[in-house]
């Protein structure tokens, strides 16, 4: 039976319905959407993604009318902020096009319900919906960050159908977007250009291609617009090893404020790189914008070179051939929070960040107006579905509002050598027993209006606030490649299988565990650049031939227009960037391991 790709009018009433749902706890999603009914969406819409290019190229005609294109940063699970943004941007089609860049998963409560929301779209809309990967779009991450287990926790014994679909999807996922050939959105940021195999004489064959010597860091180079054209998505778990390099470097890449490009050793995979590599991308490609996700406010708060995202972003290069930015659309992140006092005995305070959109307008395409929105109050209760005293930093990932560290969801099911994939559907309970997330308030600012609208707001200057990545800090460092594609765990004391990856750090998850104190740049710890560039982080490819990594050379993808006709489809501007203020869209969070 041909699956028919709902219209746009029902799934704007799946968003309605899924959103009534959520007060009644995770198994009341099934009585709305069957898991039988899910699947056959994320298998329409991985059949529409995989004839969709690595790089997506969004091309409008200089008429009288052009679309806007909004870009969603880090969504994390927080549908309800999700749909109350959408309500008050629209919905998608010929007038509006969103691209949403990646980490739809994980560490939130509802990324079910999101991840559904948006496939929805993506089916009732397909040439107006662009959905981008995250490093979190991956096996390894989604094991141990949370979606893998809120999957059972509401679909039970049919949720390993729907994970084995949302995998299956995730690794078709195009990597960035390029608009109007001015402005470039990817997750993480730049990407090295592939080294160039060797002719002739037999060589050794490395375990880490790109990675020191030739090709390596004393040779890294931004790769081009055509490099990425040419990569592969980088298959179930990119793990910066063979054709899955440029993939997990544009998954988990970040920008710094020193010049240079270098492999990112604090996260053990993908690279960081200063403004004068952002400028040569940016004139080699003929680009003047890049839209980079990644960094939350806890990322953030533990990096003092750049800006921190309270406001939902921060300009974090200004070049004379364009910009680079960092989006992020989880308001009130992390969800799960234990609020440290500061010494002097301040009570700690959650960062209440705002989340933002970027909205890009012809004929330029290159000079954002950003839209901010505050967390939807009050908030649904919640648990966390991840195991977060064993595979993140207490101090952050703990419940939201709680008063004291929680000691982990001890009731979590964690994958066992018996389900290594942790695929099985295993009875995992709803509320896991040390986890009961209370409401965030509306923290030092009072109650909050619903959605009312504020004056603009300047945007927040690079490094005015405290930012972070700390080197060497927690990580999401699990098997595979440092979590190239998504690892889990802490550098120390993560539990076992929980960042058993070698030793290697995900930063991101490390600046999970700043102290959130009451100033912008309260725990700040500056971020010190790797000394030696060439350095391999151990363990890179453990297991990396069992993963699959599609090939250059493979089948050409079936041709879109086919695919949706098969599945029923319906046919920075600096100190000049305006901010609009929308209220309350719910609490969303920036992502430790993204």
């Amino acid at each position: 039976m041909q699956f028919q790709a709902p219209s746009m009018e029902r799934a704007l009433a799946l968003q309605k319905e899924m959103l009534a749902a959520i007060p009644s706890g995770a198994a009341a999603l099934k009585a709305v959407l069957s898991a039988d009914q899910l699947v056959a969406m994320l298998k329409a819409a991985e059949a529409l993604l995989a004839a969709e290019p690595t790089l997506v190229e969004l091309n409008f005609p200089e008429t009288d009318v052009q679309p806007e294109v909004l870009v969603f940063g880090d969504t994390h699970g927080h549908y309800v902020d999700v749909s109350a943004m959408l309500d008050a941007l629209g919905p998608p089609g010929p007038s509006r096009v969103y691209v949403f860049n990646g980490d739809y998963v994980d560490r939130g409560s509802w990324a079910v319900e999101l991840l559904a929301l948006l496939v929805a779209l993506k089916l009732a809309a397909p040439k107006h919906v662009v959905l981008l990967r995250g490093n979190h779009e991956s096996s390894t991450c989604t094991k141990y960050y949370g979606y893998s287990q809120e999957v059972r926790a509401k679909y039970d014994k049919q949720s390993k159908f729907v994970y084995a679909a949302s995998k299956k999807l995730f690794s078709v996922m195009p990597l960035a977007a390029l608009v109007q050939n001015s402005t470039i959105i990817m997750h993480g940021g730049l990407f090295r250009r592939p080294p160039e195999p060797k002719r002739g004489a037999k060589r050794r064959k490395s375990a880490h291609p790109g990675r020191g010597g030739a090709g390596g860091c004393k040779g890294l180079v931004p790769g081009s617009l055509d490099d990425l054209r040419r990569a592969t998505k980088g298959g179930m778990d990119p793990d910066g090893c063979g054709s899955s390099l440029l993939a997990t470097d544009v998954l988990w890449s970040d920008p710094v404020a020193a010049p240079g490009i270098q492999e990112n050793e604090a996260r053990g995979v993908g690279l960081i790189f200063g403004p004068d590599v952002t400028e040569a991308f940016l004139r080699a490609n003929n680009l003047k914008l890049v839209i980079r996700s990644h960094e939350g406010p806890d990322a953030r708060d533990k990096r003092s070179d750049l800006g921190q995202v309270l406001q939902g972003y921060s300009v974090d290069h200004t070049t004379p051939a364009g910009q680079l930015m960092t989006v992020f659309s989880a308001p009130d992140y992390p969800q799960f929070q234990v609020l440290e006092d500061d010494e002097d005995g301040t009570p700690g305070q959650r960062y209440n960040n705002l989340a933002a959109v970027a909205v890009l307008r012809g004929p330029g395409y290159a000079s954002p107006d950003m839209r901010t929105f505050e967390a939807v109050q009050p908030r649904p209760k919640a648990d966390p579905y991840y195991d977060f005293a064993a595979c993140c930093d207490s101090d952050i990932e703990a419940p939201a509002g709680s008063e004291g560290g929680s000691e982990g969801a001890s009731g979590l099911s964690q994958a066992s050598d018996a389900d290594p994939d942790g695929d099985e559907a295993v009875g995992l309970e709803a509320a896991p027993a040390a986890a009961h997330a209370a409401e965030a308030g509306p923290g030092p600012g009072g109650e909050r209006p619903a959605m009312a609208v504020t004056p603009p707001q300047a945007p927040t200057p690079p490094g005015e606030a405290g930012a972070g990545v700390e080197a060497g800090g927690a990580a999401c460092s699990g098997s595979g490649a440092a979590d190239a594609g998504g690892g889990a765990g802490d550098a120390a004391g993560a539990a076992p299988g929980c960042g058993a990856g070698a030793g290697q750090v995900e930063a991101e998850a490390g600046a999970s565990g700043a102290a959130v104190g009451s100033g912008p740049a309260a725990g700040v710890k500056e971020a010190p650049l790797a000394d030696a560039p060439g350095s391999e982080a151990a363990g890179c490819c453990p297991g990396a031939a069992e993963q699959p990594q599609s090939s250059p050379a493979e089948a050409a993808p079936p041709d879109a227009d086919a695919v949706m006709a098969d599945v029923g489809v319906e046919g920075l501007q600096g100190a000049g960037m305006s901010v609009e203020v929308v209220g309350p869209a719910q609490q969303v969070e920036p992502v430790p391991c993204a």
